[in-house]
């Protein structure tokens, strides 16, 4: 995450069957995903990178419960917007099959 944070910031993907024509054919079998007919939704510079590292910087205790669900809300959120660059979609992808192993620190 840290390397792919030293990359300037991508932005929100408005369209993406701009990025690869065949996704347009699987927006078709499902309803609910249709991205290119979104009217609303985050624009500019996405800062889902930075919402994973302070997750991952986090330390895992119960006293930091409720920042920890905070942040995975926020992944959540940005990741049904339908808008994210599909290098972050991965690594947030990724990122929370890594986070959900981790267990919490003793009391």
């Amino acid at each position: 995450l840290q390397i792919l944070a030293s990359y300037p910031k991508k932005i929100f993907v408005v369209d993406h069957a701009d990025l690869d024509p065949s996704l347009a054919d699987l927006s078709d079998e499902d309803e609910a995903f249709r991205p290119s007919e979104r009217k609303h939704g985050p624009v500019g510079e996405c800062d889902a990178l930075e919402t994973l590292l302070k997750l991952e910087s986090s330390p895992v205790r119960l006293t930091n419960e409720r920042e920890l669900l905070s942040l995975i809300g926020r992944v959540e959120v940005l990741a049904r917007t339908g808008r994210l660059p599909v290098a972050y979609a991965e690594a947030a992808a990724n990122h929370m099959f890594g986070v959900f192993r981790v267990k919490f620190a003793p009391l």
